[in-house]
């Protein structure tokens, strides 16, 4: 099954060649990151991340990362590619596909997720609307198929030219996506240092459960780092 999506995704990027060849580059960046977490039942994980994006004409966006931590002694790693175009001049809609792995292979656990989103930005706040199409295996044995709703709000509480604050709430994010009720409320900054560097911290608080009689907190995590453009 890795290997399939693996196959795909790099078919994808040969056809897409040409096409990229035709269009202007108007943003590339780089971002760096080290991220620390507090779960119950686990105590603490942390990781280190490196993400890159290519923008197209200010149309199309392309993003890729990975990641590589610990967990209970053992490796962890994740990864993920995506693709979004902005069709509309006038409408604020955004349409991405997006593919992550994530991999305990101490535990020799492995999950693949397919999701396409919906993405609608209005003002200062932003929606997105996924359906989940996981596959996940556990001891070599026979992937498991699952599909699952995916959700974020997102808002902006400040956003100017040097010093961005945004709050959200959802499911998934690039390197992961969780199950309905397993929720990330995070509070991103990013304040510009120049034409080329950005600081970015998050603070990112985990549950699980939609309401009083199932809710869980059970974890929380802080994640730093730096983006140069250019």
């Amino acid at each position: 099954m890795k290997y399939s999506i693996n196959l795909i995704f790099f078919l994808l990027f040969i056809l897409c060649l040409p096409v990229i060849h035709a269009l202007d580059i108007t943003d590339k960046s780089v971002e760096s990151y080290v991220r620390g977490e507090y779960v119950r039942g686990v105590n603490f994980l942390g990781d280190a991340s490196v993400v890159g994006t290519l923008e197209l004409n200010e149309i199309y966006v392309i993003r890729s990362g990975l990641s590589l931590g610990g967990l209970n002694g053992g490796v962890n790693f994740n990864t993920f590619a995506s693709a979004k175009v902005s069709p509309f001049s006038n409408v604020p809609l955004d349409f991405s596909l997006l593919w992550n792995y994530n991999g305990l292979f101490n535990y020799n656990a492995h999950s693949h997720t397919i999701m396409p989103i919906v993405t609608y930005n209005f003002y200062k706040v932003g929606i997105s609307i996924g359906m989940n199409l996981r596959f996940s295996s556990f001891f070599n044995e026979k992937a498991i198929f699952e599909s699952i709703l995916s959700y974020l709000v997102y808002y902006s509480i400040i956003d100017n030219e040097a010093l961005h604050l945004g709050v959200s709430l959802g499911n998934f994010n690039e390197f992961s996506a969780k199950n309905m009720g397993a929720l990330y409320l995070s509070a991103i900054t990013k304040f510009k240092v120049n034409d080329n560097w950005q600081v970015i911290s998050e603070i990112e608080l985990m549950q699980s459960g939609l309401d009083g009689f199932s809710t869980t907190f059970y974890g929380f995590a802080w994640k730093g780092g730096v983006r140069f453009s250019w």
